[in-house]
């Protein structure tokens, strides 16, 4: 329960700063920000110094996935921004403010978001509260500490060395050439829901499945590492990938951060409190 809170906490703040973006969108003091202060700036001596118009040129900067939501920057002398998302099944979804506009900077990057989310939903589920629980088929038979008392600690070394090599295996996929790249890692974290059963085929303390066990440290062993390396490279390249969606405008790219972090932090959250449930489900005992 102590994680459970810290990861609630974390996901509380971050959504008061979403919010708050929100707000500050919507208030009467930033319609009059955006009409008084873009046109001056004020020097210490009180001067007013003009500030140089922008061109008419449009500022457009996609992935290469043409099927994705894509987010487009038109600038010009009229200092407004238009965001305009477009997708393969919607002609143009036009989102027009005198600032930014945060539900405009979500659809773009949605594809990532939810990738993110649920690869952290799949992997707290079942890390570390289920992998804890692994037990070796040598356990008692031999003097190895690894497959005795140590077992638990090497649950967490693969882990832990399964993610690190999916982060660095993540740096030699070219994710521009990747087409439709967004709808392929939200596939891709909802092909990892079948590690849920899959690791109830583990021998583990109390399990329930005792009965369809795959009598093999071997198995475990992979089956760990490779969940860990699907945890770390799809984690790395939806945070890659993400900022091609998007305009390189400081604002837009700090929502969109702080939209991606939300993401990670509830995915950390929910994948905690579901956490219970696996393991009452993969023991058999049910405690409400």
């Amino acid at each position: 329960w102590n994680t459970f809170v810290y990861f609630s906490l974390g996901c509380f703040v971050l959504a008061l700063c979403i919010i708050g973006y929100i707000y500050i969108q919507h208030s009467n003091a930033a319609d009059r920000l955006n009409q008084e202060g873009h046109s001056v700036l004020q020097t210490n001596a009180g001067d007013v110094m003009p500030i140089e118009e922008q061109n008419d040129s449009n500022i457009e900067i996609f992935s290469d996935d043409e099927s994705s939501p894509r987010l487009t920057y038109q600038g010009g002398s009229t200092n407004r921004e238009v965001f305009e998302v477009t997708g393969p099944e919607d002609d143009i979804l036009l989102a027009q403010e005198e600032t930014f506009d945060t539900v405009s900077i979500y659809k773009a990057v949605s594809g990532p978001v939810w990738s993110i989310w649920l690869t952290l939903f799949v992997t707290l589920t079942i890390f570390p509260t289920w992998t804890s629980r692994l037990e070796s088929t040598q356990k008692c038979q031999n003097h190895s500490r690894l497959q005795n008392d140590l077992y638990v600690a090497l649950t967490f070394v693969i882990f832990n060395l399964g993610d690190l090599t999916g982060r660095l295996l993540s740096n030699k996929v070219d994710v521009a050439a990747i087409g439709d790249l967004s709808k392929k890692l939200v596939l891709i974290a909802l092909a990892r829901l079948l590690f849920g059963p899959i690791f109830f085929l583990c021998t583990a303390r109390a399990s329930a499945f005792q009965e369809i066990v795959i009598q093999s440290d071997i198995f475990s062993i992979l089956l760990q590492f490779c969940f860990a390396i699907s945890n770390g490279m799809l984690l790395s390249i939806s945070f890659m990938h993400a900022p091609s969606l998007l305009p390189s405008n400081a604002s837009v790219q700090g929502i969109a951060s702080t939209i991606m972090n939300f993401s990670l932090v509830l995915g950390l959250l929910c994948g905690s409190f579901f956490s219970f449930g696996y393991v009452q489900l993969g023991t058999g005992h049910f405690n409400l």
